[in-house]
């Protein structure tokens, strides 16, 4: 989870199902390398896949990891939001 690219997967997930070369394409990596964090994101339980022909399709494995990302996006969100009103606080430089 500690890989900025494997969150972007996780997140693009979470509208549903989606096709490696479709994932690939959105986080800007080979579909090699997408392969590759896929198949840690695997190992840990986060996601499943579905073979349909030569095309591959992940989908989150279960409710736990959508509501673990719900989680990290309202916490890093809020971090976010507290970031800007400080900085138009004048608390913090842009």
């Amino acid at each position: 989870m500690g890989n900025a690219k494997r969150l972007h997967i996780l997140h693009l997930l979470t509208e549903g199902e989606v096709s490696v070369t479709d994932l690939a394409d959105e986080v800007g990596l080979s579909q090699s390398s997408t392969s590759q964090h896929l198949a840690i994101l695997r190992e840990h339980g986060l996601v499943q896949t579905r073979r349909a022909a030569q095309t591959i399709y992940y989908s989150l494995q279960s409710d736990t990891a959508r509501t673990m990302l719900d989680t990290l996006a309202d916490i890093f969100g809020s971090r976010r939001h507290s970031a800007g009103e400080r900085v138009r606080a004048g608390q913090l430089t842009k």
